[in-house]
This record gives C-alpha cells, sequence and structure tokens, in this order.
C-alpha cells in the first residue's frame, strides 16, 4: 500500500463498469464529507514506466481529480494483462445483494441521528426509496406469511378435479342425453348438477356409509 499521484494513473478503456451522474455526486458527497476513501487498486502500465493502470476504482479516481486530491492510497498488483482483464471483469461485478428489512432496518438507525433528505444524498436511495424501505419495518412478517399460506390453500381448493368414470358402450348415450339436457356449457358443471339433482331427491338409508364413501 502507498500513495501515487492522481496524474499518474490511467484509466483502463476496456472497463465496462459506468456511473450515473447521481451516483458519482453522491460519492464525491461522501468523500467530501468523510475525507476518507477506500484504496483503489494498479498495476504498473506496462507501457509507460512510472505510470499506473486502474484495476478497480474507476470512480472514485474520477471523483477524487474532480474534488483535487492530489494523491490516493493505492494497492498495487503485479499482474499481467490477462489477469488485469480478469479484475476488470470480477471486481466491479461479484457483489452481493441487500436483504430488504436488514437494510431497510441499518437505514432506520442513521434516520435516528441524520434527516432524511441529507441521508439520500449519502446513500444510493432517494427519500421516496428510503421512505418505501422504512413501510416496511411497520410490517406484520409473520402475519403477512400467513395470510400467503392460507391464499395459497384456498387457491389449491379452487383448482378443478378431473377424474374419469368407464361406462359400458350402451349405456354412453343415456349419459349423453341427460348431460344435454341441462342448460349448461360447461360438462363438469353439468354433471354436478345431475349429482346435486340426484342427491336432493334419493332418500338415503346409511347417511354414514356414504360419508365414509365420500372422504
Amino acid at each position: 500500500m502507498k500513495p501515487i499521484d492522481l496524474k499518474l494513473i490511467d484509466s483502463d478503456p476496456r472497463n465496462a463498469n459506468v456511473c450515473s451522474e447521481e451516483t458519482l455526486a453522491k460519492l464525491s458527497h461522501n468523500i467530501e464529507r468523510t475525507r476518507l476513501c477506500p484504496p483503489l487498486i494498479v498495476r504498473p502500465n506496462p507501457n509507460q514506466e512510472g505510470r499506473f493502470v486502474l484495476i478497480d476504482g474507476h470512480h472514485r479516481h474520477k471523483v477524487l481529480t474532480r474534488l483535487g486530491w492530489q494523491s490516493v492510497e493505492c494497492q498495487v498488483w503485479d499482474v499481467d494483462d490477462q489477469e488485469a482483464q480478469i479484475a476488470l471483469a470480477t471486481l466491479n461485478r461479484l457483489h452481493g445483494e441487500d436483504n430488504p428489512r436488514k437494510r431497510a432496518e441499518l437505514i432506520d438507525g442513521l434516520t435516528q441521528c441524520i434527516s432524511v433528505e441529507e441521508l439520500s444524498l449519502c446513500i444510493p436511495e432517494s427519500p421516496p426509496e428510503i421512505a418505501d424501505l422504512l413501510a416496511l419495518l411497520k410490517l406484520d412478517v409473520e402475519a403477512a406469511e400467513q395470510q400467503f399460506k392460507e391464499m395459497l390453500e384456498q387457491e389449491a381448493m379452487d383448482l378443478p378435479v378431473a377424474f374419469t368414470a368407464m361406462v359400458a358402450a350402451a349405456d354412453y348415450p343415456t349419459v349423453e342425453r341427460a348431460l344435454a339436457m341441462l342448460d349448461v356449457v360447461d360438462r363438469g358443471q353439468a354433471l354436478v348438477e345431475l349429482c346435486s339433482h340426484y342427491l336432493a331427491h334419493t332418500p338415503h338409508q346409511n347417511e354414514e356409509a356414504l360419508e365414509h364413501h365420500v372422504t
């Protein structure tokens, strides 16, 4: 680790990681506020002795130059061109994902000592996005999970059930005639109505046996 003059550090034209001016402004605000900056990662420029090429920290380098810094702490990696390309393809892309609730708890803690407007200048979220995150903390997670479970169970109950019935060829016209007599397009619904009519008008001597058969 050593300080290197910013004017001696060149960007790698193959760097594919881009950053909006809004994000650069937030990065600049943080560095200007704290006067702190994570080290850049560079390698010796193979074509110009005494100069260096960026591997990681292109946006920080741009912001520091705009802020008028003269030098910055750097890690110097002695890697060849191929290894530098691999690093360019990975260092700026290998990031985890925030757990929304934990992110909300972190931001909630920050809002206890800093206003939302000021906080939005330092972090990626805008004031409306901060409000959306904080709203997560008001949710009853267990109740929401139970509601979702009940919704899935209800959807499962509402799903149609397919079954097959075999009848003798001689009886098939009778079934078709009975279904056709009902003014129902859905043949499944027609069968339900026939069965309901039968149950309503036919006495059953052994209801307990019937219930056992159905279940």
